[in-house]
């Protein structure tokens, strides 16, 4: 049975990778991992802000359930992502140095994939899926309380998805993310940030066709549960250095529907194809005045059932529009 696990093992991650914002489907996840970081919760004044992202992630080897490299798979994963978010926030109630208020957001994300994972390839450029947040609650208590709660953070299929090929810009199912954001700066200049999200997939009505699923039947990725977190100090009022990370673990087994016998090899062999990841690194903040500047790096010191690598972030943050004069 070991030696029939193993074997099944490495037939299904011929057409494994990892990137950062796709399904748990041939061991991608349907999340951003990472890129907020240090300050992700400081309320700012009540206007439109436009944030860039930049994303490279890089991995050479493909990991098991147990988080060990699968012999003889030869990786080479390459991604990169550029997304800008544009948001609104809006303060409807002020009591004392209390601030009550709602965030909107839009992020609109292109990319360009080069993979090569056990032989199959793939290269391709263009949307990603779009990520919608059409209403999140905040409360900012003085200049060092900052809570949130996202009810309707969402990702949408509308990136490319091509069912025979390895990897792939977008996911084809949407993914619902509730979510619950902090930011706290201890004595103005110890700033503990983070944000955790509960992950729950819909069917994929187009499954990717693979080893494990060689008819590409319809696809359910399991639920998870994803807690992205920093650690910073701020050295002057312009520099801040920070310890960033995240954790991500898979909830319930991957299903597939409709066909009995890809399934049972995918529970009973795969283990349910349950990803997990682990990734930490260092991050510097910088005020450059209209615009703020964040990079960041997280090595995944733990992978299964995954890619395993290294992510580097890039982030400048600007206000648009203000509501009224500072």
């Amino acid at each position: 049975m070991r030696m029939i696990r193993k074997l099944a093992i490495v037939c299904a991650a011929t057409v494994l990778a990892s990137s950062i914002a796709h399904a748990v489907e041939n061991g991608l996840f349907p999340t951003t991992l990472g890129p907020e970081g240090m300050q992700h919760l400081n309320i700012p004044p009540p206007g439109v802000y436009a944030i860039n992202y930049t994303n490279y992630y890089t991995a050479s080897q493909v990991n098991d359930n147990d988080g060990n490299k699968i012999k003889g798979l030869n990786a080479d994963i390459d991604v990169l992502v550029n997304g800008t978010r544009f948001l609104n926030s809006y303060d409807f109630a002020n009591v004392d140095d209390n601030r009550f208020g709602v965030l909107s957001d839009v992020t609109l994300p292109f990319g360009y994939v080069d993979s090569t994972v056990g032989g199959n390839s793939t290269n391709q450029f263009g949307l990603a899926d779009i990520i919608v947040n059409p209403l999140s609650f905040y409360w900012k208590k003085g200049d060092w309380f900052n809570v949130g709660f996202s009810p309707s953070f969402t990702t949408l299929p509308t990136g490319r998805w091509q069912r025979n090929e390895p990897v792939n810009l977008g996911r084809n199912y949407f993914s619902w993310q509730p979510s619950v954001a902090y930011t706290f700066i201890l004595g103005g200049k110890l700033d503990i940030s983070g944000r955790a999200r509960y992950i729950y997939n819909f069917t994929n009505n187009d499954g990717a066709i693979s080893a494990v699923n060689p008819t590409g039947a319809n696809y359910e990725s399991g639920n998870l549960f994803a807690w992205d977190f920093a650690v910073g100090y701020a050295i002057t009022d312009k520099l801040e250095l920070a310890v960033n990370g995240y954790w991500l673990t898979q909830l319930t087994d991957d299903e597939i529907h409709g066909s009995t016998a890809s399934n049972t090899v995918l529970q009973d062999v795969l283990d349910g194809n349950r990803v997990k990841l682990f990734a930490l690194g260092p991050a510097i903040g910088y005020d450059l005045g209209p615009v703020r500047l964040y990079a960041q790096w997280q090595h995944q010191f733990e992978s299964e059932n995954t890619a395993q690598g290294d992510s580097f972030w890039l982030r400048l943050a600007t206000r648009l529009h203000p509501y009224a004069k500072d």
